[in-house]
Order: C-alpha cells, then structure tokens, then sequence
C-alpha cells in the first residue's frame, strides 16, 4: 500500500473506530495534500543542484572557518607570534580578549614581534583607539613598531604568514585554524590561553567533540584560574591528563583591579537599592539566564523587591525590558565601556550573575570587590568553600531555581548590612593584573622560545 492509499485507509477506520465531526476524511486528506506538496516543494529545494538525489559534500565544520593563510619567504627571516582573536574591534574588547592582549602586549614589550589577527569580524577602521586600549589595560605607555594588525575576516584575502612563525590561540575555533596554519611553518607547537572548558559552550554534539579535541593537540597553556586547571587535571582532559604536562604550564591567578572596583559608602546611599543581573540568553547560555529571571520572577511574587524601593538591571547584552509584575521592570543598560561599567558596580547594590562553568568569572568578584553582594553558582572545582573564601560578599547557589531564589532572600538581608559589606570588599584576591601577569610572563617567554624549537 503506498503512502497516500495507507493514510486513507487509517482515516476510515479513525472514522468508524472513534466519533468525529462530519467529512473529516476529507479533512484528513486535505491536510496530507497540503503536508505532501510542501515536502515535495523542500525537496526540490534542498537537492535542486543534485542528481539522482545525491547532494555534493561541502568540507565544512560547525564554528570552523579556517583562515586564509599563505606563506611569504620575506617574512621568514624573523619569527613573530602570531595572536589570533575572535574580533579586534573595540566593541568586543571584554574580559577573555583583553586577558590575552594583556599577556601578549607584555611580551612584545621583551621584544617579542606580535601580531594581533581578527578572525570573526571586521576591524575598526582606526586602529589607534586599538592601540590606545593596550597601552592603557597594560599600563605600557609605549607603542611599538613591532606590533602589528591584520584582519582575517574576508577569507577571499589572503593573511601572510613567515615560515617561523609561532601562533597563540584564544579560543578553540582558534586553535583548530592554528593546527591548520602550522601546516605551513616549521615551529609545531603553539601557545594556548585557555580561560574556559570550551566543550561546555555546546551540547554533545560535533561541536563540543571540535572543542574537546584541540586539547589534545600539540601546544603549552597559560590557563585563566587555578579553578579552572584544577577541572582540566582532575578530570584528565586532553593533554591534561598526564601530571608533567601541567608542570610546562602556567596558571594565571585572577584579579580584580583596584583602581577600578572598590568600595564607596558614599555610592551605598542617596539612590534606590539596585540589583544587576548578569543576562547574555543569545551570547553565553552559560550565564544561566531563564533560570536567573525565574528566580527573580519568584522573588518579586513573594514581595522580595519593593517597586519604590528597588530598580533591576540586566547587562551583559541589549535585550528587551521585562515585567515582573507587581509594577516591577527589568530594564536594560546599553553596553558600557569599561570605566562606566565599574562605576555602575560601585552604584549597586546585588548582583545576579550564575556561570556554569569551573572559571569564578569577574563579575561576581568585581561586585564583592565593591561591597555588592553577589550571588553566583558553585560548580565542580569552583566550590561553595572556594568562593566563600575569597569574600563573605558572595552567596553561593545550586543551579536551580530554589536555591538562587534563597540566594536572593539571603542577599537582600545582606545588603542592610553596610560594614559588613565594606568590610568584606577586601577579597582575598590579588588587586593588580600588573602582579598576577608578572607571575606569568617569564614563563610565557619560556613558552615563545619552547615553539620556536619545535621544528
């Protein structure tokens, strides 16, 4: 019976077996006419360059664009190390880039040649306020001439490289156009900067098996956190598994900048009591959004935040204002350059910001360093002790509803308290990028020399 016959035939005996409106055969038969043209006008569609059904293979990865590397000889008489960023445009200079413009500007000032290459967006068509940024994030007062820029983005056009190159990759995509453009140069090892367990950016699918399998590749890591190599080694990732191998890497030790987040009793008064919450739904799932704005939602059912007493904030990306009801609105801020970003950490009162993720990630430590009381999640080797030991300011939550909505009634208690709260802003923490990339920099020259050898 082919397809068409079996499903009037299963309409009739629906039509005898179980009550139903009159002609509702033919309304059966009708929506299968309209489903069967539709498949057919897809079908078309999805196999209309092929024959006999067939449809030519494209050699293409999820989140794989590999870049359009071509060796020039001239370049090969001086090794450079070649940074390759998701984007160099000012708007997307946050925390994971700038970690990385930190460490590698710090190298060119031991005269390492860098160039830093853009490989997901466009370049800002100037590129001092770029250079402008380096030099203020490192505290260097001094541009280089032997650091460059090029953008990768329009693939049609070719990024010169010289056969002894040396790369650093920032980001798994990276380090998978990294191998493929360590095909062409004699060094055969690179170094990684890892600031997350990447793999958990996805389900289990290609994309998570992509991510996974650049630690297994030949390189030496700087890694973002002690909670972080902590995860990689206890759960024997990659090369990560073997205990010497960690010994070749270098941990940096996170800090918040004191020049930028402390404590102001003055910015505590004189205001409505005000909550951020750390929200990226399209950017990061990680951040845990539609479980922070449930627990909120929750929270403003149980009276938890007066309208007249209390204003909530979402930053982190533009997204639209949300009603909690009872008149109140979570309305968003537009993204902040950094200097107004901590200026509105110092202004607030809590702070919502969930990671599911073994990195602390700064936020949280920022507002304890302002005598905010944050409420972040725990998780594998970023443990309830952990962060408590870094700061009394933060309140540790389960990733559940529940447990962030007790989180949130813990921090409104809190928040009342203002010594405590001044008190607690002295994280135990380092308070100087400056201390915590000194403790990293040697070794990371170390690193540059190992690459070069590896031909």
């Amino acid at each position: 019976m082919n397809v068409p016959g079996a499903l009037r035939y299963y309409a009739k005996q629906t039509y005898h077996r179980i009550p139903l409106p009159k002609r509702a055969e033919k309304i059966i038969g009708i929506t299968y006419s309209h489903v069967r043209s539709y498949a057919r006008q897809v079908y078309r569609e999805v196999f209309r360059n092929s024959t006999l059904g067939l449809t030519a293979y494209l050699d293409e990865l999820p989140n794989v664009k590999h870049l359009n590397f071509q060796l020039l000889s001239d370049l090969s008489t001086q090794a450079r190390l070649n940074v390759i960023l998701p984007s160099l445009s000012m708007r997307h200079m946050s925390g994971g880039p700038n970690t990385v413009i930190n460490l590698a500007y710090r190298m060119a000032a031991q005269g390492v040649p860098v160039r830093f290459i853009g490989m997901d967006a466009p370049m800002d068509g100037e590129l001092e306020p770029t250079r402008a940024h380096m030099m203020n994030l490192t505290g260097i007062r001094e541009s280089f001439d032997h650091v460059e820029f090029a953008c990768g983005y329009d693939r049609r056009k070719p990024v010169y490289i010289g056969g002894n190159d040396v790369f650093m990759a920032t980001g798994w995509w990276t380090a998978h156009a990294v191998a493929r453009g360590m095909r062409l140069t004699k060094p055969k090892k690179f170094i990684y900067v890892i600031q997350d367990f990447e793999p958990g950016f996805y389900h289990w699918g290609t994309e998570y098996a992509l991510a996974q399998e650049t630690y297994d590749f030949d390189f030496v890591a700087v890694i973002n956190s002690q909670q972080l190599a902590d995860y990689l080694c206890e759960n024997r990732i990659g090369r990560f598994r073997d205990s010497e191998f960690m010994r070749r890497c270098k941990v940096l030790q996170v800090a918040v900048d004191q020049k930028f987040f402390y404590c102001e009793k003055t910015a505590m008064n004189g205001r409505k009591k005000r909550l951020l919450f750390y929200a990226r739904p399209t950017v990061a799932k990680r951040n845990l959004y539609e479980l922070g704005i449930s627990a909120l939602y929750r929270a403003n059912q149980e009276g938890l935040f007066d309208p007249d007493e209390w204003e909530l904030i979402f930053m982190g990306e533009k997204l639209p204002s949300v009603d909690l009801g009872k008149g109140l609105i979570v309305r968003c801020v537009p993204w902040l350059e950094f200097g107004a970003y901590a200026d509105l950490m110092r202004h607030s009162d809590i702070v919502l910001s969930l990671m599911f993720s073994p990195h602390p990630s700064y936020p949280p430590l920022e507002a304890a360093a302002c005598g905010s009381i944050a409420i972040t999640n725990h998780f594998a080797t970023k443990t309830e002790a952990n962060l408590r030991e870094i700061s009394e300011n933060i309140v540790p939550v389960d990733m559940t509803i529940k447990s962030i909505l007790e989180g949130l009634k813990t921090a409104t208690q809190k928040v009342l308290n203002q010594e405590a709260r001044i008190k607690h802003s002295q994280i135990k923490l380092s308070r100087s990028w400056d201390k915590s990339f000194e403790d990293v920099l040697p070794q990371s020259m170390e690193m540059w020399n190992e690459c070069l050898k590896s031909v």
